[in-house]
């Protein structure tokens, strides 16, 4: 199944690269590429998959907290550069969506995937008091404090990384390049 997905995955990637697409079959490749990604992420652990906005196991809970604060994180930085944060490129605008911090989050998700996995795999999340409540799962709030924390500082270990990008990406937008010098940024290294 893993291999059938990295092979589906280049597929996509080649479309990418040699057609032009709309935003609409953009989105469905990234959509299939996120399935790769998270299967081959928690591969080896009892999840059904990513449901965003649907805390219906640990797992995506602990994820929808992981990236509501990587969210915050890139709003604040991105607010010193003055951007209208809900003019985005890929993302588009939508009744309050801040579709640009949807954009720029993209690429610095995996710290917060990495780190979820670490905190399951050395059994850290094991004394966290779930709860379910119709169906939905959550985290008792001392628990949540505890996870933020940690979810924190690991974004923080990627600070420079992260600003270097925005301040790239801020540069890219004033001089109006082309899509070929849309700033890039490698976690792979620091991440594994």
């Amino acid at each position: 199944e893993l291999i059938d997905g990295i092979i589906n995955l280049d597929i996509q990637i080649n479309k990418l690269i040699t057609k032009k697409l709309n935003i609409a079959e953009i989105m469905g490749i990234e959509g299939g590429a996120s399935k790769v990604y998270f299967n081959r992420i928690f591969y080896d652990l009892e999840w059904n998959g990513r449901q965003p906005r649907v805390k219906r196991d640990e797992i995506n809970l602990l994820l929808d907290i992981g990236y509501t604060v990587l969210f915050n994180y890139l709003e604040g930085l991105i607010n010193i550069y003055g951007f209208d944060t809900y003019k985005g490129n890929l993302h588009q605008e939508f009744y309050k969506r801040k579709s640009l911090i949807c954009d720029i989050i993209e690429p610095f998700r995996p710290i917060v995937d990495y780190k979820i996995r670490k905190l399951i795999k050395l059994g850290q999340t094991k004394n966290y008091k779930f709860f379910t409540n119709n169906g939905q799962y959550g985290l008792d709030w001392r628990d949540s404090g505890i996870f933020i924390n940690l979810i924190l500082c690991e974004i923080n270990e990627y600070k420079d990384i992260i600003f270097n990008y925005i301040q790239e990406y801020y540069r890219w937008i004033m001089k109006g390049a082309e899509i070929d010098k849309f700033p890039k940024v490698n976690l792979y290294n620091d991440i594994n």
